[in-house]
């Protein structure tokens, strides 16, 4: 048992205040609430995909914050991104892929928004699919693309 006069020198905190931020409840709630600072939890609780789910559903930019690979997960993902969809920049290779491939809305609007998808190629296809005005927002070098100029013509037509 820790001495509650003791300090975590690393955050300045006492032993049983430091025991606090290791319990998963009491963190996920305090997330939730805002309370709790996500730096000052235990790196087990940063580890937790209860306690990262609670992070991003506060704030979906808290996807930055993330280990790569909680980053790549995507149910932690969709949560983000159903927060806030400008944090489907901070996902990450594969749970982004997933994203693109159908499971996330796909629109205009955050392609504007969202500059990584302006050089996805997947995603600017889709885009031009439903609507070519896309094509303004693709990325330079996506506006040479033969296969993107060719999807923006077929579908002015």
């Amino acid at each position: 048992m820790h001495n509650p006069t003791k300090t975590n020198e690393s955050i300045g905190l006492s032993s049983w205040a430091y025991e606090l931020l290791n319990e998963e409840e009491f963190v996920i709630n305090g997330l939730k609430s805002g309370e709790v600072n996500y730096d000052s939890i235990s790196d087990r609780l940063k580890k937790s995909k209860k306690v990262a789910l609670a992070f991003v559903e506060s704030n979906g930019l808290n996807l930055a914050k993330l280990s790569k690979k909680m980053q790549e997960d995507v149910e932690i993902a969709k949560a983000a991104v159903a927060q806030n969809y400008l944090s489907l920049k901070y996902v990450k290779d594969q749970a982004l892929k997933n994203f693109l491939m159908g499971e996330f809305d796909v629109s205009i609007q955050r392609l504007k928004a969202v500059k990584t998808l302006q050089n996805d190629k997947p995603y600017v296809l889709k885009v031009i699919e439903k609507d070519p005005e896309g094509l303004k927002y693709a990325s330079e070098e996506l506006k040479k693309d033969p296969e993107i100029i060719q999807m923006a013509r077929k579908q002015k037509q």
